[in-house]
């Protein structure tokens, strides 16, 4: 037991410091992600959860599977390449997630502070997930894009059922190799054309390989992909 609080001790403090490394040498990033895609963590640091956090996160109706072969909804093997959806910035959701165990398991939080099911310390966690799984080499930027579909997903396999409707939303959660992409994407797309316009483009599936497997991320193409909604422009910028 001594050995084990011990290496959990150790991990807690290695995430300590690498949350707080992570904060100041990307500070200005993370400024940007809270204020100028006006996604907002949950709650103030240290005060109790209010019923505002109790609605963190996507209001969807689906969630995609992103996988090498292709994009996937709910439980049909229909392996989509592409989709036509809108999006506004503002619905887009900042947080840290750590990842650990095979099956994989997930923990996010939404203010860096507490986690979001359980309220216990994010430092706390990062460190069990570090402790538990050597592969775990702490928290990560992550985040939760709501898209509403502007076309019906049609099951391959099922002629003629759709599995989700035009005007339904889909939610899209990032995994730790899809960070990257996601932030080029706010910067380059999201923050020119403005944070709280509705947009609309195509995503599509990004095959990933390396030495250690296979995997999906969406790819949203440059800022030429997208529009905006012209009766629905809110701001310029």
């Amino acid at each position: 037991m001594s050995n084990l609080n011990d290496t959990i001790a150790t991990a807690m403090a290695a995430a300590q410091a690498l949350t707080q490394n992570a904060q100041n040498a990307a500070g200005a990033v993370v400024t940007t992600a809270n204020t100028n895609t006006a996604v907002a963590p949950a709650g103030t640091p240290g005060t109790p959860m209010s019923l505002e956090d109790s609605i963190n996160g996507m209001a969807v109706d689906t969630f995609l599977k992103l996988k090498f072969e292709g994009i996937y909804v709910k439980e049909d093997a229909t392996p989509f390449t592409e989709l036509k959806v809108r999006l506004r910035g503002s619905d887009i959701a900042y947080h840290k997630a750590v990842r650990f165990g095979n099956p994989a398991t997930y923990r996010r939080s939404y203010d860096g502070v507490r986690e979001a099911r359980s309220g216990k310390p994010w430092a706390e966690v990062v460190a069990q997930a570090m402790a538990a799984d050597p592969k775990c080499t702490g928290d990560y930027d992550a985040y939760d894009l709501p898209f509403t579909l502007t076309a019906d997903m049609v099951s391959m396999l099922k002629p003629g059922t759709v599995l989700v409707p035009a005007g339904a939303v889909v939610g899209y959660s990032t995994a730790i190799t899809a960070g990257k992409a996601t932030k080029a994407f706010i910067k380059n797309v999201i923050m020119p054309l403005g944070k709280h316009n509705l947009i609309e483009g195509v995503v599509k599936l990004d095959k990933k390989s390396t030495d250690k497997g296979k995997w999906g991320i969406l790819d949203f193409g440059d800022i030429t992909n997208w529009k905006l909604v012209t009766d629905d422009v809110q701001q310029a910028a």
